[in-house]
């Protein structure tokens, strides 16, 4: 893993190749992977920058996460995630 992030009862992880694991706080089990979908072609360049993920709990329950991706157009990705 190259980033971690703790935000609300979770734990996340970006893998290097950009994905993203979310587990429990509490227990620490596994709960989801978060990948790309079409808006970027299922891509990301390597999760290679320090403190490159930020993950939010928002009040009404939904989490922001944030991951850097310099590669292929220098983009920040956003994934919204309600569990």
């Amino acid at each position: 893993y190259m980033g971690m992030q703790v935000a609300g009862d979770y734990v996340f992880m970006a893998y290097l190749f950009g994905e993203v694991h979310v587990f429990e706080l509490e227990t620490g089990k596994f709960v989801k992977t978060l990948l790309f979908g079409p808006e970027v072609n299922g891509q990301c360049a390597w999760e290679d920058a320090a403190m490159g993920l930020r993950a939010f709990k928002r009040g009404n329950g939904e989490y922001l996460i944030f991951t850097e991706n310099s590669g292929w157009g220098g983009k920040v990705n956003l994934f919204r995630w309600k569990p």
